[in-house]
């Protein structure tokens, strides 16, 4: 297209040298041409900048599962800290850190396709859910006033909520983003579906941050002691990890070691989550 306006260009020169072409008309289709090369170049830009933005997206889909799986270690290591130490509760910094960034979801993407806007859309509205639940379930658990029925309960939700908040992106996802080998809609009818691209991509996330995360962390007598129960109790509620990793026979000691790695200690000697005293508050 260029080269094709600075061909145009220099036939209208040579008409004007040779013919004696008025300036003024030579200026005015000069003119045309340089402001047709704008509305191109502009049109391939935003065109580039929606491709590249909507697979940032799609990319940023599955980082936020990644932490949704970390949410739930560390969810469950504090709930195994708070059962183990009567009194105490996990600082609020680890509580904090399991929010999520509404803003990851960027909408105007799908301003033209309103069923796609939709989905994000309600997604959106889960994850300020989630946020809440998080403040909420901090409060009663730093509150020497709420029993203790009451925190376990908080407890439940935060474990639960990455598996469902995951399930639920998968299948935004596998309604928005082709399956690129199929090159067909792969849509999740129920959890035991899960053999779709987005599945194979998002098991294959999770098992590279376990992978990370324990060759980090490879010093064993820094790891925690755990409750098993709880994280047998974990699986009934399950949504998500259990059905994509239904085939993967390593994933419950891999998660089992995230866990007692997260109760354990950094490389310091501290404790990875604080728990702070009803006992030393002012």
């Amino acid at each position: 297209m260029l080269e094709m306006l600075i061909t145009v260009g220099d036939t209208i020169y040579e008409l004007w040298i040779s013919t004696g072409l008025d300036q003024w008309n030579v200026l005015v289709i000069l003119s045309f041409l340089v402001s047709v090369g704008s509305l191109w170049y502009s049109w391939k830009t935003v065109k580039g900048v929606e491709r590249i933005d909507k697979e940032c997206q799609r990319r940023l889909l599955m980082d936020i599962i990644r932490h949704l799986y970390r949410n739930k270690v560390c969810t469950l290591a504090m709930q195994m800290k708070f059962e183990k130490a009567p009194g105490t509760y996990p600082s609020e910094e680890h509580f904090l850190k399991l929010q999520l960034l509404p803003k990851d979801l960027y909408l105007e993407q799908f301003y033209k396709e309103p069923a796609k806007f939709d989905l994000l859309h309600e997604l959106e509205m889960l994850f300020r859910n989630y946020n809440t639940e998080i403040e909420v379930a901090m409060k009663h658990i730093a509150d020497p006033l709420i029993d203790d029925a009451t925190k376990r309960r908080d407890f439940g939700t935060l474990r639960f909520k990455p598996d469902y908040l995951s399930f639920e992106i998968l299948k935004v996802m596998n309604h928005i983003w082709k399956d690129r080998k199929q090159g067909t809609e792969g849509i999740l009818d129920s959890n035991k579906d899960l053999s779709t691209k987005n599945a194979v991509d998002m098991a294959e996330i999770i098992r590279e941050k376990q992978e990370k995360n324990k060759r980090n962390n490879a010093r064993v007598e820094n790891w925690g002691e755990i409750d098993k129960r709880l994280l047998e109790s974990d699986k009934e509620t399950d949504k998500f990890y259990i059905p994509l990793f239904s085939n993967d026979s390593d994933y419950d000691t891999r998660l089992e070691e995230d866990v007692r790695i997260e109760c354990g200690c950094n490389a310091k000697g501290e404790e990875k989550i604080h728990m702070i005293s009803f006992g030393t508050r002012p």
